[in-house]
């Protein structure tokens, strides 16, 4: 196909490492589609080492744009923009940790073509931060009917790999501020309900780097809060009032700390079972089951499509 149609790939940074965010770069910068811009802002203008890293990259290759945030602006906003300075058709996401393969451009944009879809995503590898692989995301519904059934369960589209029409952005009106990285699945969840086509390609484009000191590490129970605010806010047209008092009426730190040893549980079985350790992956998973009921309910939500 032809590379008429500029993608404008748009990266919040803030605190990454080094090597990180040079791997990020440099993964867009080696795309065999060629046609597109690389936007990136950093959220930290404290940051003089990773200002530097960045500066660095500009000046090689024209492509690549820099802004830097005033003041810290957070992931949402910082992300608008981003976009508001884009001049692609197509926007692609991508965080300043992760990895995209070579060809992710060229089979996103493809299929945005020849598919006619409005929002689209793909499986993923999830990484550890050395890079070694925990498992891979490959069981992501492809069609839009099964991805609008999967949404009002669970997030079944990468963020970190999401490309979207750029007329579709504005017409959402970008992200909303929404607490504890949950405005990518909010985001979603709009596009979904306003009828876009929505698509996964079926095939990995992504490395995604799962880190323990991400904010979703740190406040997972509040994500997986924040989360089922929405679906009953959207899916069910619930009258729930401000997410902070619904997150209040859930939350305490106990089950926020047995939440997150579940997660840490069910993530090893999920590991075991890429290293066909089976007997491992059954007593991780149990034991993730059995730690948490909150997580016990979201695991049988997502096997089962069951609205509990």
């Amino acid at each position: 196909m032809s590379e008429k149609e500029l993608v404008s790939v748009v990266m919040a940074a803030y605190k990454e490492k080094n090597l990180y965010i040079r791997r990020a770069i440099e993964s867009i910068l080696n795309q065999t589609y060629r046609n597109f811009e690389l936007i990136i802002v950093l959220d930290n203008p404290e940051n003089k080492e990773l200002e530097g890293i960045i500066w660095e990259y500009v000046e090689k290759d024209a492509r690549v744009k820099f802004l830097i945030n005033e003041k810290n602006m957070g992931a949402h906003e910082t992300r608008n923009r981003a976009i508001r300075h884009s001049c692609g058709k197509y926007i692609a996401i991508m965080d300043a940790d992760d990895m995209s393969l070579g060809d992710r451009l060229m089979l996103q944009v493809t299929a945005m073509e020849e598919r006619n879809v409005d929002v689209i995503s793909g499986f993923v590898e999830v990484m550890d931060e050395n890079e070694n692989l925990i498992y891979a995301m490959k069981n992501l519904p492809e069609k839009t009917e099964d991805i609008n059934r999967k949404l009002r369960i669970n997030d079944c589209m990468p963020h970190p790999a999401l490309m979207v029409r750029k007329d579709v952005y504005q017409k959402l009106g970008g992200y909303n501020k929404v607490p504890y990285g949950c405005e990518d699945y909010e985001f979603l969840v709009r596009a979904s309900l306003k009828g876009y086509k929505l698509y996964n390609v079926p095939k990995i484009i992504l490395k995604y780097r799962m880190t323990m000191s991400s904010l979703s590490r740190n406040h997972l129970y509040q994500q997986y809060l924040m989360m089922r605010y929405c679906q009953r806010k959207y899916f069910d047209r619930k009258e729930l009032g401000d997410y902070e008092s619904f997150i209040k009426q859930y939350y305490t730190p106990k089950r926020a700390e047995k939440y997150s040893k579940a997660a840490g549980c069910f993530t090893e079985g999920v590991r075991a079972f890429s290293q066909k350790k089976y007997f491992r992956m059954a007593g991780m998973c149990l034991k993730a089951v059995v730690l948490s009921s909150d997580y016990r309910k979201k695991m049988f939500r997502y096997v089962f499509q069951l609205k509990l």
